[in-house]
């Protein structure tokens, strides 16, 4: 495929896929963004990561809520068929 003309190429083996689901207005303001930018939405998310700050915990260092530890998490009260 041909790359599309003012983008930068990427050196081959230099990205990972990244699949999520977003609310549709998180869609639709970071389309604005890249559009604003004059880049791809992959390329928008990409310089946004590499802009994130993180605490000594590897946390979002804008992160206020409640952190729980997998050790926190309850068993739900199941039982095995068979």
């Amino acid at each position: 495929m041909a790359r599309i003309k003012g983008r930068q190429a990427r050196p081959a083996g230099a990205s990972a896929t990244l699949y999520a689901r977003v609310a549709p207005h998180n869609m639709a303001k970071a389309q604005a963004a890249a559009g604003a930018l004059g880049m791809s939405v992959a390329a928008y998310l990409d310089a946004l990561l590499e802009h994130e700050q993180l605490d000594e915990q590897g946390r979002p260092a804008w992160w206020d809520q409640q952190v729980y530890a997998s050790s926190d998490q309850e068993e739900l009260p199941l039982q095995r068929v068979g």
